[in-house]
């Protein structure tokens, strides 16, 4: 099976031989994809709505991998409970609802080798999240899909809180700025030109909510300046 970029950068970062937990796992594509090139030793497949479970289980039918994939019909991470898992991947939603997740299930994240997350919004809440609730931000990538771009964000739990980031650093991660990724230049592009976008508009603002947003506008275009100077 071929994943799409975005699922592929998931992927490289599980671990062979590790036992994953994939929330959210719709059709099921990444924890066959797992079996199939013998990366995981074990995969539950977790998605709270009955529909893309289903199709999920049609798939690993159809693949003849029950005895490696588990699927369970849970709310987020309440189905792992009492279950040995070494990776937990939770991709395709927004980082507030990540952060929900993680927040409500300490217990069981406090005891995982890593989490491999790809908010589809939200990347600045998820990160501030994860810094100001004792998770590790270890390393980060980006994928392109058409014009889209995805992040991924592989993290731990450590329970020490993370130093305060730039306000474009948790917007598109610090480690992806650092080792200047290859797809940064696509990405600061797009958002100079949404902030771009949002200072024309809150220009003709007087509330205070306006005028803080302009603020941070001319923040994010600053910052973006710099980073589009070192590249």
């Amino acid at each position: 099976m071929k994943l799409t970029n975005r699922l592929q950068a998931v992927a490289d970062y599980i671990k062979k031989g590790s036992t994953v937990a994939d929330i959210g796992t719709d059709h099921g594509y990444l924890p066959v994809y797992l079996i199939e090139n013998k990366i995981a030793k074990h995969v539950y497949a977790c998605d709270i709505n009955k529909g893309p479970l289903d199709a999920a289980i049609s798939q690993i039918k159809t693949n003849k991998m029950s005895d490696f994939i588990t699927p369970i019909l849970s709310n987020g991470l309440d189905g792992l409970k009492e279950k040995h898992v070494d990776q937990i991947v939770i991709a395709g939603m927004g980082g507030v609802l990540i952060g929900e997740i993680l927040k409500n299930n300490l217990s069981i994240v406090k005891e995982v080798d890593s989490l491999i997350l790809q908010p589809m919004t939200g990347q600045a809440e998820l990160r501030v999240f994860l810094l100001e609730n004792g998770f590790e931000i270890l390393e980060e990538n980006l994928a392109k899909e058409k014009k889209r771009m995805y992040q991924v964000i592989l993290a731990k739990y450590t329970g020490l809180k993370g130093a305060k980031l730039k306000t474009l650093e948790y917007h598109i991660g610090k480690s992806i700025i650092d080792k200047k990724h290859p797809l940064l230049i696509n990405l600061i592009s797009n958002l100079e030109r949404k902030w771009r976008k949002i200072l024309i508009e809150c220009s003709v603002c007087d509330s205070e909510e306006g005028i803080k947003k302009i603020e941070e506008a001319k923040e994010m275009i600053s910052e973006i300046e710099e980073v589009r100077k070192c590249l």
